[in-house]
């Protein structure tokens, strides 16, 4: 089985909504293979960004508890919604987190996913890049940073004229890192990235979920109902038990 005890650990969490769920089954099953928050690094796009950091800040299972709230969100407006965020990311908590955070968001003026470390920045803009990641058409409005405009990492926005692709699963964010094992958590069956950067050093695991995290095509990624997210949970949890139990 997979020990993750005193080696460093590099995780990428992809976009996908509410299938964002099956991560915390994830995480639940790699902390009892030994993940370590001192030794890790996280990257994450749309709801990856999302449970990265509140992983980082507050842990496994306050990113469950907010997947249960991020329906509600949608419809707040912007003072509702940075009142929201003081809340659950407060600035002592971002201004103290050790754990590197990377998150993808996508720049409407440089046609082209941009990467951001959180970690550093001042509270308020770690919250805005946050949701620059997740800034879903139709969901989220488009987010402004420093005179430019992103959406969600994992979406090329409409109307550009020569667009570079989206990245919904960020693992170029961690390019040049060197860590003992890097593991990506996919939300669809049938994604894949480019590892071919990755040092020989590195052990490299990849998570896939057995099928697709919904129960009907395209209804997966705004269904945070109760009972998808919890068989989401539960479906992440047993099937990375399963893939570290063979390692």
């Amino acid at each position: 089985m997979l020990n993750l005890r005193g080696r460093s650990t590099g995780i990428v969490l992809s976009g996908g909504g509410a299938k964002g769920a099956y991560q915390v089954g994830m995480f639940e099953a790699l902390e009892q293979a030994g993940l370590e928050r001192s030794s890790l690094t996280l990257a994450g796009t749309s709801i990856g960004a999302i449970n990265s950091l509140m992983y980082a800040v507050r842990g496994r299972e306050a990113v469950w508890d907010n997947l249960h709230d991020i329906a509600k969100v949608s419809g707040m407006d912007d003072a509702a919604l940075g009142a929201y965020l003081e809340k659950v990311y407060p600035e002592e908590l971002l201004h103290s987190n050790e754990i590197p955070v990377y998150v993808c968001a996508y720049c409407v003026e440089d046609e082209k996913p941009v990467y951001f470390l959180l970690n550093g920045r001042p509270a308020s803009d770690q919250r805005k890049l946050m949701m620059a990641s997740a800034a879903y058409p139709g969901v989220y409005p488009t987010v402004t940073f420093e005179d430019k405009h992103y959406i969600d990492g994992g979406i090329i926005p409409p109307g550009l004229a020569n667009p570079a692709k989206a990245d919904k699963i960020p693992i170029a964010a961690l390019r040049g890192l060197k860590p003992d094992v890097m593991i990506v958590s996919y939300l669809d069956p049938g994604d894949k990235v480019d590892h071919s950067f990755l040092p020989d050093t590195t052990q490299f695991i990849e998570l896939h979920p057995s099928r697709e995290l919904e129960h009907e095509p395209g209804t997966g990624t705004l269904d945070f109902s109760d009972e998808s997210l919890l068989w989401r949970r539960q479906m992440g949890f047993e099937e990375t038990m399963k893939a570290i139990s063979l390692l």
